[in-house]
């Protein structure tokens, strides 16, 4: 799973809660044995995301040992090496990442080359988000720039 803000204080903002939720249905609903909880740390903030959606899948049910917690998933891509790293060792056959439906295509884009059988599955919203077309721009904007850098690096020399 994606991660998303920490509110300073340490709580999760509604975009971690959500992912966190979903991540956490799809374990309850068996469809995951593990939850990859991938993100970074706000240096103004007293806990990492991974921390933070740990807290969450705890209260929500779910059993420290299903948790994995990579606190070097700063950028997408770098969570995904992280994911593509772990489903090698543990033989996973299929990956389910967590995200907003924003993110989705991008994520997409930047599991292909790692040969994982990736799915994208989309946060349930919970709040609507005032701010959100601006993240829609941005994902925009990277899809862009991501898909570029797949074509010129398959293109031939």
């Amino acid at each position: 799973m994606f991660g998303a803000a920490v509110r300073p204080d340490g709580s999760a903002s509604g975009a971690l809660l959500d992912r966190t939720n979903t991540a956490c249905a799809l374990y309850h609903q068996g469809l995951v044995d593990v939850l990859v909880l991938s993100g970074g740390r706000n240096p103004a903030v007293p806990v990492s995301e991974p921390v933070c959606m740990a807290r969450l899948a705890r209260a929500a049910g779910v059993p420290e040992e299903a948790l994995i917690l990579d606190e070097t998933g700063r950028t997408s891509a770098a969570t995904l090496t992280t994911v593509d790293r772990l489903a090698r060792e543990r033989d996973w056959s299929r990956i389910l990442l967590v995200s907003h439906d924003y993110h989705l295509a991008r994520l997409h884009l930047l599991a292909r080359p790692l040969g994982a059988r990736a799915y994208t599955v989309p946060a349930r919203e919970t709040v609507p988000w005032p701010s959100k077309p601006a993240f829609v721009l941005r994902e925009v904007a990277a899809w862009g720039w991501h898909f570029l850098r797949t074509v010129a690096a398959a293109s031939p020399r």
